[in-house]
């Protein structure tokens, strides 16, 4: 019998006897967690892991075709060079009759 009276009327408080109540975590199980509780970490853990090597292969193939292969540092070209260069296209228009573009200030 799971309601136990308190009294003869009918309307005193109602209360449970402590055996009809249902069984607890703790009686039932010792407390531990219910594997239904790890679910959603576990997913979720899963889910950030996933993103993370996705995007980390994503950088290292953007980063392989934006840069020079093996690092190679562009060279430095000294200014008489290419005040040398400059000078030879200037020749080179002049012998070929390029008009000389003046831009105005």
């Amino acid at each position: 019998m799971p309601l136990a009276r308190t009294g003869a009327d009918d309307h005193d408080p109602v209360t449970m006897s402590r055996s009809a109540a249902a069984p607890t975590r703790e009686a039932a199980g010792g407390g531990g967690t219910d594997t239904g509780d790890l679910v959603l970490p576990v997913v979720a853990a899963g889910a950030a892991g996933v993103l993370a090597a996705y995007a980390y292969t994503r950088r290292r193939r953007r980063a392989r075709t934006r840069t020079t292969p093996g690092g190679v540092a562009p060279t430095v070209v000294p200014l008489a060079e290419l005040d040398r260069q400059a000078s030879e296209l200037k020749d080179r228009d002049v012998r070929l009759g390029v008009p000389r573009v003046v831009e105005k200030a």
